[in-house]
This record gives structure tokens, sequence and C-alpha cells, in this order.
């Protein structure tokens, strides 16, 4: 949380974040989601969040959207909070685009440190890791992200 604090400028009221993944990867319900109760707090704070979940897990006041690229139109931060594996697949520089402010906290090290950075985002200290692409056999242009 204090890592979304600082790249939003040092406060979350007004701010729009975009946040990939609410639901664990792993069994467990959305309500003991720790990804639900960030997202959760991110608006108690006063920000305005987008979410992407494949799963379609709901939080209270995060808006649900249908694409990681629509999680992040026009926000000031993405917030990785889950590590789904078509997420280290969708295109950085689209990414980039779509956003206000190309800044990045990844919680689980879904994208590649040095390829955001060439793009111009800011990261977080402590996010991200190499891509493991290979691992599903996709490359990043068969994941749907629009």
């Amino acid at each position: 949380m204090r890592q979304v604090v600082a790249l939003a400028g040092g406060g979350l009221r007004g701010a729009r974040l975009g946040v990939w993944g609410l639901q664990p990867r792993h069994g467990r319900g959305v309500g003991d989601s720790a990804a639900v109760a960030v997202a959760r707090r991110l608006v108690l704070a006063g920000a305005t969040v987008s979410a992407y979940e494949p799963t379609a897990a709901m939080a209270p006041g995060v808006e649900l959207v249908a694409s990681p690229l629509l999680a992040v139109d026009r926000a000031d931060v993405l917030v990785i909070l889950t590590a789904w594996p078509e997420l280290g697949l969708v295109d950085l520089a689209d990414v980039r685009r779509a956003m206000a402010h190309p800044r990045l906290v990844d919680a689980c090290g879904v994208v590649d440190r040095a390829e955001a950075e060439a793009l111009g985002f800011v990261v977080a200290p402590t996010c991200g890791r190499p891509r493991r692409v290979a691992d599903t056999g996709a490359r990043r242009r068969d994941v749907p992200i629009a």
C-alpha cells in the first residue's frame, strides 16, 4: 500500500488506479483474498479503482472491467495483485499508452522490470521479475487485451 501511495504522489484521494487480479489463483474464495482487501483499502483512501479479474470476482466500490487494458485506461498507477499467467502476456507498450502516468506496483512479479523501465514506467523498488511467457507457450499478442 505504501508503494502505491508513493507512486500516486503521496496520497490516493482522486487517484485513478488500475488493478490486475482480485481472486487468489489457488482455490480460496474472494472473501479470503488479500487482493480484495487491498482494493477496498485503496477505495476507502479515496482512489477510483478499475480492476480486471479473469474469474469476475467482486469487490465493493471497485469497477470490474472486461480487460487488462480497460483497467489501466487513464490510470495513474497499475497495481498487480494476483499472478494470473495471462497478465504477464499483456504488451507493456499498450499498457503504457493507455495510462495517464506510467507507474507500476507489481506485488506478484508478473512483469519484466527492465522492460517496464525501458518503456518509461516508474516501477516500485521491490517489484517485477523476468516474464515467463514460455511457461504457457503463448506469445504476448495471443492474449486478447481490449
